[in-house]
This record gives structure tokens, sequence and C-alpha cells, in this order.
């Protein structure tokens, strides 16, 4: 497994990271996913917070 730290920097980069193969792109894939899951999560309950007041 291999360590993606553009991935935990709030700075982003201008160009997209570059895969090698096919399972490097997956894996990107899979991590980006997460992330989304994630942003989406915080989203929902942001919203459901401002709603509440």
């Amino acid at each position: 497994m291999f360590s993606r730290p553009y991935l935990k920097n709030k700075i982003y980069q201008t160009e997209p990271p570059e895969v090698v193969n096919l399972n490097e792109a997956n894996k990107l894939i899979q991590e980006l996913w997460q992330q989304l899951r994630e942003y989406e999560d915080r989203l929902a309950t942001s919203s459901r917070g401002i709603s509440d007041q």
C-alpha cells in the first residue's frame, strides 16, 4: 500500500495525480470516493444543524 499525502492536504494541486497502472488508479478512485462520502456526510450534518435553528 502506498501513501497519498496529496489527499490529506487542504492545498490542492493544479494538476491531478498521475497513476502508472490500473491498480493504482482503482486505489485512487476508492480513496476519493471515501473522501466524497465523508464530505457529503459533513454537509448533511451541517445542513441539518442550520435547519434546526
